[in-house]
């Protein structure tokens, strides 16, 4: 069983960032971060954002309960959370933060927050990263709302 760190369901915001040379790549962001995220990709780093959606992400055993409903929802991809806890020694706390990515993704992903904290002086001790297996559903729309978006 999980525990309470690793919750068995998100609600996310997936979406294809492109680069300035027009590379494409897919981005599953927390839903109630998403807009903050947006602002600094498209203001910082330049990217574009295209054809978001909201689905929910759960973890391998939450998914497997009810396998068969999940896969006639919507599109299920592979899609792993990453918890990445670093203790700050000064202060005595340790601070997590997560991230979600495709499954084929995910080891580079973590190559490049480690990347990160290594360029601010964080010793490789001091990190704990967690790779949670799991999937994105997107909801399928109904033939109601597939009317209404076209409009």
């Amino acid at each position: 069983m999980e525990s309470a760190q690793f919750r068995n369901s998100r609600m996310l915001t997936k979406c294809v960032t492109i680069d300035k040379n027009g590379k494409e790549r897919p981005r599953y962001v927390e839903f109630e971060n998403f807009r903050l995220w947006e602002y600094l990709v498209t203001h910082k780093h330049g990217l574009k954002i295209e054809r978001e959606v909201t689905c929910i992400w759960l973890s391998e055993e939450e998914f497997s309960k009810n396998e068969s409903i999940h896969y006639h929802s919507g599109e299920v991809e592979p899609v792993n959370r990453l918890v990445i806890s670093i203790f700050d020694e000064s202060v005595g706390y340790c601070s997590v933060t997560e991230r979600f990515t495709h499954k084929s993704d995910s080891l580079k992903q973590l190559d490049v927050l480690n990347s990160h904290f290594s360029k601010l002086g964080i010793p490789p001790e001091a990190i704990e990263s967690t790779v949670v297996p799991g999937y994105s559903i997107e909801r399928q729309q109904s033939a109601t709302q597939s009317a209404n978006s076209t409009r």
